[in-house]
């Protein structure tokens, strides 16, 4: 199959072409750049003077963890904003690999007792993906939790000797078999007790493997020590680390701007990096707005707390404060009537006077299988971040449109954070139109070592962005994936053209 687009402006490295060119695709691949007034192809497209640029790249998103990726194939909210490469696995939980073939690790974002497995390790997931293609590319990272849980189950301690031989093994074959790296979660029950000496291990094997490391800070210690940490981790390990869903949080404004320095003063043999999404919302787990000291255990266990009529008035007065207005439910397995509701709506629904008071009604209603939607990112300091130098831009987004999904509900925007994060920056002037760009492509193939990907160039993957740019508003108008056209002026063709994307080696 083979596809022509004409007349377009190409967005591709340090530059882009003054004059329109026409880009031709045989089968999944970029065969030539040039002016071809004479060439003829199955399907052609009309640049009309629009731009083009590679496929976005997300480095970080949570489909996968919702199995949303099994109900919804297409992944329409990624490919409508120019998304055509994700990467899952992200925050210690991935699909694979699976020891004994179970998902638990997934259960604080959905039922993971839904999805019938026909794969345990990397290769026979690529393999179902084959077989059942996605609309975008997928790669993933091996969840640290997702082994961890499968070797001791719910308890919280130190691998003996022999069980972190078997990890090391089991990351060893997933990275042969091309995951990108690893995911850990510090600041989840699963991942916080990790000792580092684990993590420094683990860390070293990926490096040998050309991978990357991506980490969730501790929340406990505050920014800056956490910082510190994956710092350290970086330099003594020498793995590419990125710190994931590294937001700015409002009242850590000054912890956060140091770190930010910190980091902008880094060598350059020092990989350190960080994701963030451009929203002033964050979204988490319910039960994470427990206290520090009620986070053990499984999901079952903290939601027995709840039940505890004991234990509830030191709860309560150990909640953080909130503001009802700004704290939504987004999802809610166990009481979907509250979907959508805010810490306000629902102190009104059960006629409760104290946020504190609500909130223990919802976990206890919800037994605390729900994601809350909260505002509390800074928003004079996340512009500067996303132009970080040392900063990759993630959506952290699901595509939930899809049947038997559970009810849901996300905040404005959060299916169009790349067009977002361009309309963002450059509208303000703090990066031009073609660094921008280069953030959302070239600087994340290269980080998680995705040759042919993130260029428009000859030889490339056919994986493209036809773009209009006026009055700096970035409108998508086609996507193509692997030279099949995704979606054309919003509307999702059907085509799903996505491949299991492998890390191959060191960038």
């Amino acid at each position: 199959m083979t596809l022509l687009i004409k007349g377009v402006r190409v967005f591709c490295g340090n530059r882009k072409t003054d004059e329109p060119v026409d880009v031709f695709v045989n089968g999944g691949t970029i065969s030539a750049i040039g002016n071809f007034s004479r060439k003829k192809a199955d399907t052609i497209v009309d640049g009309q003077d629009l731009f083009l640029a590679p496929g976005f790249i997300d480095t970080d998103t949570e489909t996968d963890h919702y199995l949303e990726l099994f109900s919804h194939p297409e992944q329409g909210d990624f490919i409508r904003q120019g998304i055509t490469t994700i990467v899952g696995g992200q925050e210690g939980s991935s699909l694979a690999p699976l020891l004994y073939g179970s998902l638990e690790s997934l259960e604080e974002w959905t039922n993971p007792d839904k999805l019938n497995l026909d794969w345990r390790n990397i290769a026979e997931l690529f393999t179902h993906f084959v077989k059942h293609p996605l609309g975008v590319n997928f790669g993933t990272l091996v969840g640290h939790s997702t082994v961890r849980r499968a070797l001791i189950g719910e308890h919280l301690r130190d691998l003996t000797k022999n069980e972190l031989a078997v990890f090391e093994r089991v990351l060893r074959e997933a990275l042969d078999q091309g995951a990108m790296g690893l995911s850990v979660n510090l600041k989840s029950v699963y991942g916080r007790k990790t000792p580092y000496a684990e993590l420094k291990l683990l860390a070293g094997i990926v490096h040998e493997h050309g991978g990357a490391v991506s980490v969730a800070l501790r929340k406990a210690t505050g920014v800056s020590k956490a910082v510190d940490e994956v710092l350290k981790l970086c330099r003594e390990s020498g793995a590419r680390t990125v710190i994931s869903n590294f937001l700015p949080i409002e009242g850590q404004r000054d912890e956060y701007e140091r770190a930010l320095e910190k980091m902008e003063a880094l060598d350059d043999a020092t990989p350190l990096y960080f994701d963030l999404a451009p929203f002033e919302t964050s979204v988490r787990p319910l039960y994470r707005f427990l206290p520090d000291w009620a986070q053990t255990g499984s999901l079952d266990d903290m939601a027995a707390h709840m039940e505890d009529e004991w234990l509830k008035p030191r709860l309560i007065k150990d909640f953080p404060e909130l503001r009802p207005e700004e704290f939504r439910v987004a999802r809610a397995r166990h009481n979907e009537t509250v979907v959508g509701y805010s810490l306000r709506d629902i102190m009104e629904l059960y006629g409760i006077k104290q946020p504190t008071e609500a909130l223990y009604k919802l976990m206890q209603t919800t037994k605390l299988r729900a994601l809350i939607a909260y505002r509390n990112v800074d928003r004079q300091t996340i512009a500067r971040a996303l132009c970080h130098p040392r900063s990759l831009i993630a959506s952290r987004g699901v595509s939930f449109t899809g049947r038997g999904r559970e009810k849901t509900w996300r905040p404005d925007g959060h299916a169009s954070a790349f067009p977002s994060f361009v309309d963002t920056v450059t509208e303000s002037e703090l990066m031009p139109l073609g660094a921008a760009i280069r953030k959302i492509t070239a600087g994340p193939a290269t980080f998680f070592g995705l040759p042919g990907r993130g260029s428009v160039s000859e030889g490339a993957a056919a994986d493209l962005v036809l773009f209009s740019y006026a009055e700096k508003r970035m409108a998508i108008k086609a996507v193509v994936v692997n030279g099949r056209i995704a979606a054309h002026d919003g509307v999702l063709t059907g085509a799903c053209a996505g491949m299991p994307v492998r890390r191959q080696g060191k960038p």
